[in-house]
């Protein structure tokens, strides 16, 4: 994020950033990272003491992860089910796996073994 300024009557020498209203930068560029909405405000101020104030709000977005199953025959109808994930702005932290509704494994590989056909679902979660 850069701030432009500019004084007719003078020059700016001071810019502060403001994130939530904590300061974060007293630079004409910030780089902030965000987490939840924000709002991120500028303030300059001249070599006389004259402010002026901008803002911008900020919009969080978390993208979801993706998901995909593969299975591998490890047995006389016993099968390993993989659960491939993969998240374009975090990391995956954890599976829930369920088998015909039930909760059967929480675990953080996404790696079960089924031995009689199921419905499988698996619910993703990731860091943010």
């Amino acid at each position: 994020m850069v701030a432009t300024a500019s004084d007719s009557d003078g020059e700016i020498t001071k810019y502060e950033f403001f994130k939530d209203n904590i300061l974060v930068g007293t630079s004409a560029t910030l780089n902030v990272t965000i987490t939840t909405n924000s709002l991120i405000k500028v303030v300059v101020t001249d070599n006389r003491g004259g402010t002026a104030t901008s803002s911008v709000s900020l919009k969080y977005q978390n993208n979801i992860p993706t998901v995909s199953l593969s299975t591998t025959r490890i047995g006389f109808n016993q099968y390993s089910v993989t659960a491939n994930a993969s998240d374009t702005d975090g990391t995956i932290v954890s599976y829930a796996i369920k088998q015909d509704g039930k909760a059967i494994s929480t675990t953080s590989t996404g790696v079960v073994t089924l031995t009689r056909n199921s419905v499988l679902s698996v619910l993703v979660i990731d860091n943010l």
